[in-house]
């Protein structure tokens, strides 16, 4: 007997948890997620699989629901009426249409939701594979047929390229899916878990393509400092590759170079090679070594917050981004570190 899907009854049933009396149900899967096909195989290995997936999914949107929980406490305890309704809001997308929070205080359990959900995608395409081996070991063609169907029947439900307004994780510290395209004489490679070292001079593409709206936030740690301080840069490119805006830390002039303290925003136009500085800020103060990176792009303006302080706002670029971007990251200069990169295509 084909077993029920309890992402679509809410996690409470798959927690054995009150729902009433403790969150409540989900009454839609979160994006991001495979639901599993009415009309699909039935298997018991399939079960199986699906059990643990399922099981997996659940205890992430728990963790959800819990800081959902907590903060309306908190505002709730404060009096803040505007800041509890905002994350009531925020709360009924998630619980209605499976849309994680973007908000500054839920970002960290929409980061770790992010990544739960594609792990657990990842393990559950991982046993379609397994068992359509199996099936092929027992010459059992159609068996092998019809799973690698529904495999791909799931994948195509995710949509390509990322989905829009849901947080994507770039690197899940095992697999560099998405990313190619290197340039430059230096290198990369993975240190610690989920940090990506770069040595100047190096650029490394995600390849995947991405809305020109978008939100990108990430972790950069400079790794080098005078005489070879580094000049780390995030670039986002047009689709043909004509140009693009780069976020550069520190900002470079061309006559006193890299500059300490300071950060700019250019755009390079590869028809002329030619870089214009659109505008250069000073870093906020910092006793961390990591900064905090977001960059958003909305129409023809970006913004940009470095350590939760807006340091460029409704900035206009020369030419607007269409037909969709491509993203890369890297140093020119010295090393650098990147973590925990997240990014959101924004679609109305």
């Amino acid at each position: 007997m084909r077993t029920v899907s309890l992402i679509n009854i809410g996690f409470c049933v798959g927690l054995c948890l009150p729902c009433a009396a403790q969150q409540p149900a989900i009454t839609a899967p979160p994006i991001g997620t495979f639901v599993r096909p009415v009309d699909g195989i039935e298997s018991l290995a399939l079960d199986e699989a699906w059990a643990a997936y399922e099981k997996s999914i659940n205890e992430s949107v728990a963790e959800v629901q819990l800081v959902f929980a907590s903060q309306l406490k908190a505002t709730r305890d404060l009096q803040n009426l505007l800041a509890f309704e905002q994350a009531q809001a925020a709360r009924q997308l998630f619980e209605k249409r499976g849309i994680l929070p973007r908000g500054e205080e839920l970002k960290t359990a929409a980061r770790k939701a992010a990544i739960a959900f594609r792990t657990a995608n990842a393990a559950l395409l991982e046993d379609y594979d397994d068992l359509i081996g199996r099936s092929m070991s027992k010459n059992d063609i159609p068996a092998a047929q019809a799973l690698r169907d529904e495999r791909g029947s799931l994948q195509a439900t995710l949509g390509f390229p990322p989905i829009p307004n849901v947080p994507e994780p770039l690197f899940d510290g095992k697999k560099w899916n998405g990313w190619g395209g290197g340039w430059g004489g230096g290198g990369f490679q993975l240190v610690e878990r989920e940090t990506i070292r770069f040595t100047a001079p190096m650029f490394f593409a995600y390849q995947r393509l991405i809305a020109c709206d978008f939100e990108f936030e990430g972790e950069v740690r400079r790794r080098t400092w005078p005489p070879n301080p580094p000049n780390t840069g995030i670039q986002f490119g047009y689709q043909n590759q004509t140009g693009g805006l780069l976020l550069r830390i520190p900002a470079r002039d061309e006559h006193m170079g890299v500059i300490p303290g300071s950060a700019d925003v250019i755009h390079w136009d590869d028809a002329t090679k030619t870089a214009h500085v659109l505008k250069r800020f000073k870093l906020p103060r910092n006793t961390r070594k990591w900064r905090t990176v977001r960059v958003s792009r909305t129409g023809n303006f970006t913004a940009v917050s470095i350590d939760g302080v807006q340091v460029v706002g409704g900035l206009p670029v020369p030419q607007p981004l269409r037909g969709g971007c491509r993203m890369s990251l890297g140093v020119l200069d010295g090393e650098a570190d990147f973590k925990d990169l997240m990014l959101t295509s924004l679609v109305k």
